[in-house]
């Protein structure tokens, strides 16, 4: 989602693959910096703690 990640399909996913995209990534500076920025803008303040807070009321019902 807005160039803030790459996604690998499961089905595509392997060691070489998973090694080819961190090693473009660390030659790539300038979109390493633009994931990180974009993240940011994705970013969902206390969205970890909301998730565990669902998932305890449904243990609990």
């Amino acid at each position: 989602k807005k160039n803030a990640a790459i996604l690998i399909r499961d089905k595509e996913l392997s060691g070489p693959r998973l090694a080819r995209e961190i090693l473009f990534l660390l030659k790539d500076k300038k979109r390493l910096i633009t994931m990180g920025e974009n993240s940011k803008i994705l970013a969902q303040p206390g969205a970890a703690e909301k998730v565990a807070e669902c998932i305890l009321k449904l243990i609990k019902c």
